[in-house]
């Protein structure tokens, strides 16, 4: 079945201001974690095995799996929704695998990605993507930090060194919206594609089903990116 096939693009629920995981960005995360899923599933060998201890097993290689996590409202760490999702293997030179946690928050509007990286057999990495903090915080803005612990500090991944800073540097992202930060987690990872084969935007073009949906994408990403 080709990716997107079934899952159709609502290509009004994304106005440009601030959503609770809008439809929109649900669907495409699904569509997104399908490609990444058949990529992962596709893999063979000592290093998979590796990423599954790293992750505690924590891996969703099931796209009901993956629709789950993506859909969830996750308790903690311990709840059995919370699983990694991997990403599609484009563009992440000198990376061996990488996976995404999408986690909703309480406020209205907002939501913070985890974003891992198994770099090889022992080395590991880990990022979280973050809207902003209340505006008198020191991080009252949008930025990717380095993390020792993922979901809120909860979870603890084996190969990341524990001696990363993991509040400073706090890199300031142009976006809140949790649209606008997906899509800014992804192309750090596959780069934009404008002027070489793959990149997000063959990403966009493979898995939505919509060449309106795929213009819509490219537009949020060349505003923040200009």
């Amino acid at each position: 079945m080709p990716l997107g096939a079934d899952l159709p693009c609502d290509r009004n629920s994304y106005s440009g201001k601030p959503s609770y995981m809008s439809q929109a960005l649900v669907e495409l995360m699904q569509r997104y974690a399908r490609r990444g899923i058949s990529d992962w599933n596709a893999e063979r060998g000592e290093a998979k095995g590796k990423a599954y201890i790293a992750l505690a097993n924590k891996i969703a290689d099931k796209v009901e799996d993956a629709d789950r996590t993506i859909n969830a409202s996750l308790k903690g760490a311990g709840d059995e929704r919370c699983l990694f999702i991997p990403m599609p293997m484009i563009n992440h030179d000198k990376i061996k695998y990488c996976f995404f946690l999408p986690i909703r928050m309480p406020e209205e509007g907002k939501a913070a990605f985890d974003l891992f990286l198994f770099v090889d057999g022992d080395n590991c990495l880990s990022f979280r993507f973050e809207p902003a903090d209340l505006p008198d915080r020191a991080h009252g803005y949008a930025h990717v930090q380095m993390s020792i612990k993922m979901f809120r500090k909860n979870f603890e991944a084996k190969g990341i060194p524990v001696w990363l800073p993991d509040s400073y540097p706090a890199f300031p992202l142009r976006a809140s919206d949790p649209l606008e930060i997906f899509l800014s987690m992804a192309t750090s990872i596959h780069g934009f594609g404008a002027r070489y084969t793959g990149g997000i935007i063959e990403i966009l073009r493979e898995v939505c089903k919509s060449p309106a949906d795929v213009d819509k994408y490219i537009g949020v990403l060349k505003k923040m990116l200009n």
